[in-house]
């Protein structure tokens, strides 16, 4: 978590990749870390749409993706 968060806050994103530690959760990436993968989800919890019916496609921020995906692209150039 640390190198995300130090990524994050390389390309300017630290008020989106907050440094602190959230809500542990088990999910689809569990199995991947017991394969030896290195995984995390990133969720914002604060999006009420988040695991329900509402979580849909008109919902998915455009800047979100892009700031997420610029931070994963910089940690796998690493």
């Amino acid at each position: 978590m640390q190198r995300v968060w130090q990524t994050a806050d390389k390309l300017g994103y630290s008020r989106v990749f907050v440094p602190r530690a959230g809500l542990t959760l088990i999910d689809d990436h569990v199995p991947l870390q017991h394969a030896g993968i290195h995984a995390i989800d990133v969720i914002d919890f604060d999006f009420p749409y988040h695991h329900t019916t509402e979580d849909t496609i008109d919902k998915v921020s455009a800047e979100s993706l892009q700031i997420v995906g610029d931070v994963a692209m910089a940690l796998v150039s690493q």
